[in-house]
């Protein structure tokens, strides 16, 4: 048996399409005829997580919107990866940051 080495990875063009399908895209134009035609030319390319908006200011709540969906599901993977952490809502952090210091007696940090 010819000993080949080994396997070829993943070609050039399979890794851009994987990079594509990865990021975001959004496209802003008023015109609706645009808009679709670059969301099927992106598509083609691989890319598919696309959004639209009309205008700057549906625009910036698409873009605030996907920060909000993307930040939970990065706080969800944390919190199953890291169960036996105890997680703090922002609004209560002062408070339980100073009664674990008064509990290690650190009162005078607290």
């Amino acid at each position: 048996m010819i000993s080949r080495g080994p396997a070829p990875g993943p070609s050039p063009a399979s890794r851009a399409l994987a990079r594509a399908a990865a990021r975001r895209v959004l496209i802003v134009d008023d015109a609706q005829a645009v808009r679709s035609r670059l969301r099927r030319l992106l598509e083609q390319l691989g890319y598919r997580r696309i959004y639209e908006a009309a205008n700057g200011r549906d625009a910036i709540a698409a873009g605030q919107a996907d920060t909000r969906h993307y930040a939970k599901r990065q706080f969800t993977w944390f919190r199953h990866q890291l169960p036996e952490f105890a997680w703090i809502a922002p609004e209560s952090a002062a408070a339980a940051v100073r009664a674990a210091l008064a509990s290690a007696g650190r009162d005078d940090l607290a």
